[in-house]
């Protein structure tokens, strides 16, 4: 069994319905039996009455705070979602496999008569790629470096570097 402190306040869900209800501790007993100590808690239900039972009697699973009931929750629910889906393609697979296989086998594609493919409309494009050099000579290269930049470099630079 879990340490709880008196005072504490936890998040119970329960298996049978989707509500989250707040308990309380209220009480920590110790027993001293023949067979040794026992330890129990005793939680209140925030109802009119504030109904207080033993932490053992209760029939649904305690978390220690919204986190914990969340991360519970969502993985139930993706549990669940997810054997419904497998349920409903072992139902498509059980009830269409015939239907989707003949289908599949029996399609062949044809072109409305209005539709005309020309030799030219098949041939590929061809992209006119704007020069980054200026049309007269002024003794520099531009360079596209990538992501918008533009180098400029000096011809005679460039010449230097190719004669050593």
């Amino acid at each position: 069994m879990n340490d709880y402190e008196v005072g504490q306040i936890l998040f119970m869900s329960s298996d049978k319905s989707l509500k989250i209800i707040p308990i309380q501790v209220v009480e920590e007993v110790i027993k001293t039996t023949m067979s040794g100590k026992e330890k129990t808690y005793m939680i209140m239900f925030p109802n009119e009455e504030r109904t207080v039972v033993d932490i053992k009697t209760v029939k649904g699973k305690l978390f220690r705070n919204r986190n914990e009931i969340k991360s519970h929750m969502i993985q139930n629910a993706t549990i669940a979602i997810e054997r419904m889906i497998s349920s409903a393609e072992t139902l498509r697979d059980e009830t269409f496999s015939n239907i989707i296989k003949e289908e599949i086998e029996t399609f062949e594609y044809v072109a409305p008569p209005e539709v005309k493919i020309e030799e030219e409309i098949l041939k590929p494009a061809k992209l006119e790629v704007p020069s980054m050099q200026s049309n007269f000579d002024d003794g520099i290269i531009k360079v596209d470096l990538g992501n918008g930049i533009i180098g400029k470099v000096k011809k005679e630079e460039i010449e230097k570097v190719g004669k050593n």
